[in-house]
C-alpha cells in the first residue's frame, strides 16, 4: 500500500512498516508550510493492480504549537481527556501559579465550547489563554460539586491554550478528566432545549402548561415535558435521576431523536431513574415528563457519570 499527501504541489515522504493488526503499513510524514489550517489531499492506493481490501488512514500530528507551554497536547472539540497532574509538572499555571497541564485547540471566530474538568481527589481550576498567552476566561467551581465548568466563545480565529491545574499545591499526583463539548449541542429534536454541559450535572426545571406536550405519552392524555441535551462519549456510563413531589417519567433519545431508554419508578419512591451506557458519541436528549396527565410542578434532574475517572 502507498500513500501520498500534497499541498501546493509538495508531496509527503513515506516509508513501509509492519502494523500489529494490519500487516504491511505505509508511514508518511508531511510538514505544512504554516501552523494554520489548509487543505491537504491524501491519496491511498495498493502497490499492485487489482488489489482490494480494507484500509485505515490515521492522520497524527507530529508536534504541537507549544505557544504557552513547553509540552502542550493538541485536542479537538468533542473529546474526553483522562490525565494526571503531578507535582513535577510545569509550575507556571496562569490560573494559580501552581503545577498545570496545557492543551491547545484551534478555534475559528464564533466557535463555542464547553470545558469541564474534575478530579476525585482535588479541586481543579481551568483557564483559557489566547494566542498571546493572556488569560481570557477561567473557572474553578462552576460545575457540579468541585467540577470546573467553563463555556467559551472564540472572538477570533487562532490557537487557544486550555490550562488545567489544582487549586492547592500538589504533594503527589491528581488524576483528572477534562471534557470538551460543542456549544450549542443542538440535536434538533426540539427547538427550545436546555443543556447540561457535562455528563455530571444538576438541572432544576419546572413542568407547566407552556411546555411542549409530550409526544411519547399521547395515549394517556395531555402530558407536558422539558427536554435537556447532554453530550455523551461512546462507552460513557451515566445515571439520570428525576426527583419531584409528583410521579415523574423519563425518556432518553439518541442524536437521531430515537428513544433508547425510558423509566417510571426505578428511583427512590416514585422517582424516575435511567442507567445508561452510550454506544456512540453524540448529543442525547433527556425528556422529563409526568406519569399522570395534566400534572405540573418543579423537579430536579441529576446526571452522574459513573466512569469519568
Amino acid at each position: 500500500m502507498s500513500t501520498s499527501g500534497r499541498t501546493d504541489g509538495n508531496e509527503a515522504e513515506e516509508s513501509t512498516a509492519a502494523h500489529p493488526r494490519l500487516g504491511s503499513t505505509t508511514v508518511g510524514t508531511h510538514a505544512l508550510p504554516t501552523k494554520w489550517a489548509e487543505i491537504v489531499t491524501f491519496a491511498v492506493s495498493a502497490d499492485a493492480p487489482g488489489v482490494l481490501g480494507r484500509t485505515l488512514l490515521d492522520i497524527t500530528p507530529m508536534g504541537e504549537w507549544d505557544q504557552c507551554g513547553a509540552d502542550a497536547r493538541g485536542v479537538t472539540v468533542s473529546e474526553m481527556i483522562h490525565d494526571q497532574l503531578d507535582s513535577g509538572d510545569a509550575s507556571n499555571s496562569p490560573q494559580t501559579g501552581l503545577s498545570w497541564d496545557d492543551y491547545e485547540i484551534y478555534l475559528e471566530a464564533g466557535d463555542s465550547i464547553y470545558v469541564t474538568a474534575g478530579s476525585p481527589t482535588h479541586d481543579l481550576a481551568v483557564a483559557i489563554l489566547n494566542d498571546g498567552c493572556s488569560v481570557v476566561a477561567s473557572n474553578s467551581d462552576g460545575g457540579a460539586g468541585d467540577t470546573a465548568y467553563l463555556p467559551y466563545t472564540a472572538p477570533a480565529t487562532g490557537v487557544y491554550t486550555i490550562a488545567v491545574s489544582a487549586e492547592v499545591a500538589l504533594s503527589g499526583t491528581a488524576d483528572y478528566h477534562m471534557q470538551l463539548s460543542p456549544d450549542p449541542l443542538d440535536s434538533g429534536c426540539w427547538a427550545d432545549q436546555d443543556e447540561l454541559p457535562a455528563a455530571s450535572g444538576v438541572f432544576a426545571g419546572d413542568i407547566n402548561s407552556s411546555n411542549d406536550q409530550s409526544a411519547f405519552r399521547t395515549t394517556f392524555g395531555t402530558h407536558y415535558h422539558d427536554d435537556i441535551e447532554i453530550y455523551l462519549f461512546a462507552g460513557q456510563h451515566v445515571q439520570i435521576d428525576m426527583v419531584a413531589s409528583w410521579d415523574p417519567y423519563l425518556y432518553l433519545l439518541d442524536d437521531n431523536c430515537t428513544q433508547v431508554a425510558n423509566d417510571d419508578d426505578s428511583g427512590a419512591g416514585l422517582n424516575a431513574l435511567i442507567d445508561f451506557t452510550a454506544s456512540t458519541s453524540g448529543v442525547y436528549t433527556i425528556i422529563g415528563t409526568t406519569f399522570s396527565s395534566g400534572v405540573t410542578g418543579s423537579y430536579t434532574l441529576t446526571t452522574t457519570a459513573l466512569n469519568e475517572f
